[in-house]
């Protein structure tokens, strides 16, 4: 462990994502081996371009915690070392109630990976939320999570901390009792710490990071110009996203999506029918935060006042911190019939076969299947001919031509069987009866794939 650990690394709390997780993975992964002689590695949550996080216990103490590993490949390069390491560093500065807490940073030296272990907690996606009401959050949702989030960003400031890469898929809602949760910041790869000289150090003059459509212009031109304005312009875009349900700049390219960032004028704010009526104070304020020049716009504190007293103003109840019950019906079209249900997994028997080069479908989404009511069993190869289950997933991984050879022979001797097989890989040639998945797969996916009814 690092040097900071022995002051007391931020503990910062994992929420694990109930169905939308990014399910790629290394083949086989590092599930059941243990690092440092300390954390048993469970499932896989889900995994980034650098790093993958699992579930895992601690054997010292047998409590639950999470994860967080640098891939090898990355690893090796100092530069990515380097803002991993500062990563941990930067949570360790943010003791906040809406930030998630690192417990410390650790080496295993046999296997020579980097790792960051953080507790585990459960909860959702602020983006799975925000794409379920489609731009019909109440008032009060988006005011206590926005409110939130801006107080932690002026904690931060305070403290010398930029992001640099807050979007809805970075803030996770974390359970907590009579449906109530807590917003948390995470994933501080982005990081700088402005009193940190080694920080500007892996950041060139023209290296351009981030995501696009949380991007502000200055940071489109170099992540170094990156400032505390741009933290507040990053959530300006999600304000827009919660309330309007779309993102204010969204093109078919990055650099298309880049360049509106940097010259389109930001466009009406509008909400979806039926959604509450926008108050006009809160409108400005997040064309505000959108303003081009960094010097036009709040900062953080400033931001949250302004929120909090337009809201208050127009009558928004703030601070229940209460999740939107469930998504709202939308009503069908003239001449259209209105969507079905959600079909039932309850009972279904669901058999799983993991080929060699396979883990496109993570251990999350394998429990929320299982939380939706199916009976799903892992099998080995020699199995799938045997077993009596109504449903196959195969996963794949990058060996899709194995997947489908498979799948077809499973179908000639059990035609009556639904097939689905998720890959990592390209598409391949569609087979009949067989659902073909691209990962990443999300929860939702899988059960539409498991539930669609064969021509």
């Amino acid at each position: 462990m690092t040097d900071e650990d022995s002051e007391g690394f931020l503990r910062v709390t994992l929420v694990v994502e109930e169905d939308s997780v990014d399910p790629l993975s290394l083949p086989g992964g590092l599930r059941g081996q243990v690092l440092a002689g300390r954390y048993r590695l469970g499932g896989l949550v889900g995994r980034g371009g650098a790093s993958e996080v699992y579930s895992a216990e601690d054997l010292a103490d047998g409590g639950a915690c999470a994860v967080k590993v640098m891939l090898p490949h990355v690893a090796a390069e100092p530069e990515h070392a380097r803002r991993f390491e500062r990563e941990a560093r930067a949570a360790a500065l943010l003791v906040h109630p809406n930030v998630m807490r690192v417990l410390c940073l650790a080496v295993d030296p046999t296997r020579d990976l980097y790792f960051i272990v953080m507790e585990l907690g459960i909860g959702r996606s602020l983006a799975s939320t925000a794409s379920r009401h489609a731009g019909t959050l109440p008032l009060a949702f988006v005011g206590d999570v926005l409110g939130a989030l801006l107080d932690v960003v002026a904690f931060a400031h305070a403290r010398g901390v930029l992001h640099r890469d807050l979007k809805p898929e970075n803030v996770l809602l974390v359970d907590g009792p009579a449906g109530r949760y807590t917003p948390k910041v995470l994933d501080f790869g982005l990081v700088r710490i402005i009193s940190d000289a080694s920080s500007r150090s892996v950041t060139e003059p023209s290296m351009i990071r981030g995501t696009p459509a949380y991007m502000s212009p200055e940071q489109c031109r170099s992540l170094l110009d990156a400032g505390p304005e741009s933290d507040v312009y990053a959530l300006g875009c999600m304000a827009f996203e919660l309330l309007a349900g779309h993102v204010p700049f969204d093109a078919p390219s990055a650099m298309e999506t880049l360049a509106r960032q940097l010259f389109a004028a930001v466009p009406p704010l509008v909400r979806p029918s039926g959604a509450e009526p926008l108050p006009e104070e809160l409108r400005a304020l997040v064309a505000a935060m959108m303003a081009k020049a960094p010097t036009d716009r709040p900062t953080a504190a400033e931001a949250a006042k302004r929120l909090r007293d337009a809201l208050t103003t127009a009558g928004v109840p703030l601070g229940r911190f209460e999740l939107p019950v469930s998504a709202p019906v939308t009503p069908p079209r003239a001449g259209h019939a209105a969507d079905p249900p959600p079909a039932s997994l309850t009972g279904k028997r669901v058999a799983l076969l993991r080929l060699d080069a396979g883990r496109a479908v993570v251990d999350a989404v394998v429990d929320g299947l299982r939380a939706r009511g199916a009976k799903v069993e892992e099998l080995a190869r020699q199995a799938v001919a045997v077993t009596a289950a109504g449903a196959l997933v195969i996963d794949a991984g990058a060996d899709v031509a194995e997947g489908l050879a498979l799948a077809s022979r499973v179908r000639r001797a059990r035609p009556a069987i639904k097939i689905v097989v998720v890959t990592s890989a390209g598409a391949g040639a569609p087979l009949p009866g067989v659902i073909l998945l691209r990962a990443p797969v999300t929860l939702d996916a899988l059960v539409e794939a498991l539930s669609h009814r064969r021509e």
